[in-house]
């Protein structure tokens, strides 16, 4: 169960290095090749040299970028271009964001958690793959510092805690204000307050903890820890390899979105596109959508894709040519008996589960196994359309967004969500504020 800590916190000191927009990334694992020039450009002391560095000829294993990365933050620290908090606090963070023409915001706070065995407090809802993880084991290794935000969420239906910080938070100014590439406005304040402190501590204990984006930080942070165990390391204060930063969001409030992911279907050999809607209606009922073409049809077909989803399970299909249909199933309890047999009813019945296991699975062929071959994402809305209109793809499917209760459900039951089912919206970003990890001897 959550055991929160305020911490040190360490910054950019803006009045030195400038504009904190030119300094941060978004997670070094939606950094693409094109987007780690960008940032490389930007600034010398973007944090993207540190969090994804460059491999670079002659490299080695005691010469690397992890190796870099670490000079990098040492020498950033002596040169007064990163800064360190002189007190402890909590830093509350509001991102505002538009969706779907209106605003909303997303608020948060970042502090030291206990790191628990995952199960025990922690709840993780997806898969992790091990070579990410060895690459922020790496890293860390080489910065002994946590500078990645994971990203979970606790349950607070009357948004005291939300509210308590605000409350702080309006007495300040904040430390930093700006506005993204993503458009995104990000504002942070840091909150000394020790009654605001204690009050919010105290409405995190015992809170479980679910996992929404950062597994592969969590996982390591968690190794690291078992290895400065091992080898006999002693940690003193919040800024210890027994805890780890997080960023808190209240799945309660309102400001918090998880947006959908599209497929795409390619590369089927025969496919034919009535002999598929024959096939689908075999157990699900179809209907066809008077589109047309251009933008509008595509936001009108959205807008009845989440109409009529917003109580069941409905799916949007794209054949090309202004061709819409929505579909469903026609009795629910064919995913209880044809799904995935080991996993809950709870699992059974996501969207993205229903698709992948009675669909693409089973009525066109595309077997867990061959989904890299056939399958290809997006979130964009109108790429969903215009990407099959171009015939570079066979169809997409259009999804509604997963429910945060279903994401709840399933941490609950201690299984994870199907891959790509989840996308939180807006992204944490890195570099606002860090944390290093005080060894004693």
């Amino acid at each position: 169960m959550a055991k929160i800590f305020p911490f040190r916190g360490i910054r950019y000191d803006v009045s030195k290095v400038g504009d904190p927009r030119l300094l941060v990334t978004p997670p070094y694992d939606v950094i693409s090749p094109q987007d780690q020039e960008r940032f490389y450009g930007r600034s010398e002391d973007n944090i993207v040299r540190i969090i994804r560095g460059k491999d670079e000829s002659g490299d080695d294993e005691k010469r690397n970028k992890y190796q870099r990365a670490g000079e990098y933050f040492t020498r950033w620290l002596a040169e007064g271009v990163l800064v360190e908090d002189g007190r402890p606090g909590l830093y509350l963070w509001d991102q505002e964001y538009k969706v779907r023409g209106g605003t909303k915001v997303r608020r948060g706070f970042v502090a030291m958690t206990r790191i628990e065995e995952l199960g025990e407090g922690v709840v993780p809802h997806e898969k992790t793959l091990a070579k990410p993880k060895q690459d922020r084991l790496n890293l860390m290794r080489a910065t002994q510092a946590f500078f990645g935000q994971i990203f979970v969420l606790y349950s607070d239906p009357k948004k005291v805690i939300n509210g308590l910080l605000g409350s702080a938070a309006a007495e300040t100014s904040p430390l930093a204000d700006f506005v993204f590439d993503d458009g995104v406005r990000q504002k942070m304040w840091r909150i000394e307050d020790e009654d605001v402190i204690g009050r919010v501590t105290e409405g995190m204990a015992g809170q479980p903890l679910f996992i929404a984006d950062g597994h592969h930080r969590y996982e390591t942070a968690l190794t690291y820890r078992n290895e400065m165990r091992a080898q006999g390391m002693k940690c003193e204060g919040a800024e210890s390899f027994e805890n780890v930063m997080m960023t808190f969001v209240n799945m309660d409030d309102e400001g918090l979105s998880i947006f959908p992911t599209h497929r795409f279907v390619y590369g089927l050999e025969d496919f034919d596109r009535d002999t598929f809607l024959s096939e689908l209606q075999e157990h699900f009922w179809v209907e066809p959508f008077a589109g047309g073409k251009g933008e509008g049809a595509v936001a009108a077909f959205i807008r009845e894709l989440e109409s009529r989803g917003a109580d069941g399970h409905v799916f949007g299909l794209y054949t090309g040519g202004g061709t819409y249909h929505l579909f469903g199933l026609r009795d629910e309890s064919y995913a209880d008996s044809f799904g995935v047999a080991d996993r809950s009813r709870e699992w059974r019945r996501l969207d993205v589960a229903i698709l992948h296991t009675l669909v693409l699975d089973r009525v066109m062929g595309v077997t867990p196994e061959k989904v890299e071959e056939h399958i290809k994402y997006t979130r964009d809305d109108a790429e969903a359309i215009a990407e099959v209109d171009s015939r570079k793809y066979q169809l997409s499917f259009l999804m509604n967004a997963t429910r945060i209760g279903e994401v709840k459900a399933i941490a609950i039951n201690r299984e994870r969500m199907p891959q790509k089912s989840t996308y939180f919206y807006p992204k944490v970003l890195t570099g606002l504020v860090a944390c290093r990890i005080y060894l004693v001897e």
